[in-house]
């Protein structure tokens, strides 16, 4: 598989996010960097051949550079010590070290995968573990509500129904946006830590292990993994508490069992719980009834997992569950804390030169159409991951809000994606010799 053109949609959007916060504060180009990267993108999926495509590992030369943006603009907005600040810089700078010398040493196989992969992901512990020490009360209303609604939750309260610490001004506390499965997970690391971050944190390095595994653990998988564990502003990620790292892993390991163990069983139970957090993601669903062929495990595992979180939660207030997670993205006016003209796409390009939004039937009709693109286009082997990214991509570029967070995800889906596919080919280059 050539690794031109997902490659540098991933630059794209890796530096489009990396500036003002990853929102739209009046720079357009941080805009047409995402349109262009969701362009190129398209192309690569409706208009590449697959039997045109042969693997070239020497576009990992990207690797780098994306270290030396890293080393730059690792993140940390609410970050104020100046000795942790020090550290954290002084660590991502030396990455760039052994970073060309992976990519220059073409001798890196077996066990030097695995030394170098722990050493990576030690120092990617060592500078998130910094960022949540330095950062130990973000100014964002996601970390309060993630790190208190675990805890209502075990005080007998209803997480959908209740007030949070306010952050924002003149914005009241009362929502929570996520479903059930979120603050679960988030329990035991609240308790123990009383940081949802640390969960983030695990779910960070555990996604980067998948993709050294998917990709078949080798050189290009280990450089995709670290091209995921050190991109610009992905301490930021962290910092925040933004579920996007949980999201991620969830997605590998659900993709993990569709391409090494083939078990529809597994894979309907990581959807499952994946929707259970977020529910948009249950869309992926109709990308994986395509590949498994309606397979009944796929489909029963996937609504019992949801079911079980869900269900509770939608009995006891059907109208406040719908509306907090549900209804809430698509309000108008929008919910106040959700400011759709700093978002990062087509709706806020057009607003700045226009003053008016798009219309929402259009964006909605261009959703729809990628959607039903992505499942019915006929490729062989029919491609999950790529398709569902695609579309994901589209959803934001058309939709009313994106911002780093979501981009974020996107660019690790296309790296998760590479590791895959290039796997798959290697395999196949094997059997046919």
């Amino acid at each position: 598989m050539s690794a031109i053109i997902p490659l540098v949609s991933f630059l794209l959007l890796t530096i489009a996010i990396s500036f003002q916060n990853g929102s739209f504060t009046g720079n357009l180009s941080q805009i047409y960097l995402i349109l262009i990267s969701f362009i190129l993108l398209s192309f690569n999926y409706f208009f590449i051949k697959q039997e045109q495509i042969n693997g070239e590992s020497r576009f990992f030369i990207i690797l780098p550079v994306v270290i030396a943006l890293f080393a730059v603009i690792p993140g940390g907005w609410w970050l104020n010590n100046p000795k942790i600040i020090g550290l954290i810089q002084i660590l991502s700078s030396l990455l760039i070290i052994p970073a060309v010398f992976m990519v220059v040493n073409r001798k890196i196989s077996g066990k030097n995968i695995g030394m170098f992969f722990s050493f990576f992901l030690m120092v990617a512990l060592i500078l998130r573990l910094l960022m949540i020490t330095g950062s130990p009360a973000p100014g964002i209303d996601v970390f309060a509500i993630l790190r208190e609604a675990p805890l209502k939750f075990l005080q007998g309260l209803n997480p959908y129904n209740t007030l949070y610490t306010h952050v924002f001004p003149g914005i009241t506390p009362d929502y929570y946006a996520y479903w059930p499965a979120s603050f679960f997970l988030q329990l035991p690391f609240v308790k123990i830590f009383n940081d949802p971050r640390y969960l983030l944190l695990s779910a960070d390095l555990l996604a980067a292990f998948l993709i050294l595994v998917l990709g078949g653990k080798n050189r290009i998988s280990l450089i995709l993994s670290v091209l995921y564990l050190f991109r610009p502003a992905s301490l930021s990620i962290t910092e925040a508490a933004w579920l996007t790292p949980l999201d991620f892993f969830l997605i590998a390991a659900l993709v993990y069992f569709i391409y090494k163990k083939k078990n529809p069983l597994m894979a309907g139970f990581f959807l499952g719980l994946l929707t259970s957090v977020q529910f948009f993601f249950g869309i992926m669903i109709f990308h994986l009834l395509k590949y498994f062929n309606w397979n009944k495990k796929l489909i029963l595992s996937f609504i019992i997992t949801t079911a079980i979180f869900v269900v509770p939660f939608f009995i006891i207030d059907p109208v406040r569950f719908w509306n907090q997670t549900v209804e809430v993205y698509f309000r108008n006016p929008p919910h106040p804390s959700i400011l759709i003209h700093t978002s990062l796409n087509l709706n806020t390009l057009y607003f700045v030169f226009t003053g008016f939004d798009l219309p929402s039937l259009l964006l909605n009709a261009f959703i729809l159409l990628f959607l039903i693109l992505s499942i019915f286009k006929k490729t062989t082997p029919y491609r999950p991951l790529e398709s569902f990214t695609l579309f994901l991509f589209s959803a934001f570029v058309f939709g009313r809000q994106a911002f780093i967070n979501y981009y974020y995800l996107i660019a690790s889906l296309i790296l998760l994606d590479l590791a895959v596919n290039m796997s798959q080919e290697n395999n196949k280059s094997v059997n046919e010799d």
